[in-house]
């Protein structure tokens, strides 16, 4: 069976016989947009600089996607976190750092595709980690806040992609993995 998986929005073809569905996509494509979750979010302690930083200290890896999720007016950040062993999801409190266990089913490297692996390959041996992208586009943001960041290709390059939010409103970022370039994407 060819199943595929979304990550950060580019979506990967996986041959597994694992039950359906699978999805890789943290589901962050469209940030919050009731009052509540934007409330959450507005409390958070933690940056998503922090929060990528703690998921790093217990797990060996690299973290390809971050974002801000609310239910019933609890926050958390999720993160998927790629090792060695294959991409895992994490929760980070944006209280305290704690971290745990994401509520998907890790994917392991036999499940990834030849594109997956290349561009998560690719990601290891870029020259600015999404950390750095979140924090670079924070600085380029006039005030907005990243709620979300992660992996997209564009023109069949992996690039990193974030989406800040100030005042309500959303602004859409694009971050080059070894220049560290930050643009807005055209409309």
């Amino acid at each position: 069976m060819i199943r595929r998986i979304a990550i950060a929005g580019a979506f990967l073809l996986l041959a597994a016989a694992a039950p359906e569905p699978l999805w890789g996509y943290i589901g962050l494509a469209v940030p919050p947009a009731s009052s509540a979750e934007l409330s959450a979010f507005a409390g958070a302690r933690l940056s998503p600089e922090q929060a990528i930083a703690a998921a790093q200290q217990g797990r060996a890896g690299r973290v390809v996607e971050i974002g801000f999720a609310a239910n019933g007016g609890v926050g958390w950040y999720s993160v998927l976190m790629a090792g060695k062993d294959g991409l895992h999801y994490l929760r980070v409190d944006p209280a305290g750092g704690k971290v745990s266990a994401g509520d998907r089913p890790a994917v392991t490297p036999a499940e990834l595709d030849a594109v997956g692996r290349r561009d998560l390959a690719e990601l290891a041996a870029a020259k600015v980690d999404l950390r750095q992208a979140v924090a670079d586009v924070t600085a380029q943001a006039g005030g907005g806040r990243v709620i979300c960041a992660g992996v997209e290709q564009l023109g069949g390059v992996p690039q990193y992609y974030a989406t800040t939010v100030a005042g309500g409103k959303f602004r859409d970022w694009i971050v080059n993995p070894d220049s560290g370039r930050v643009v807005q994407p055209m409309r």
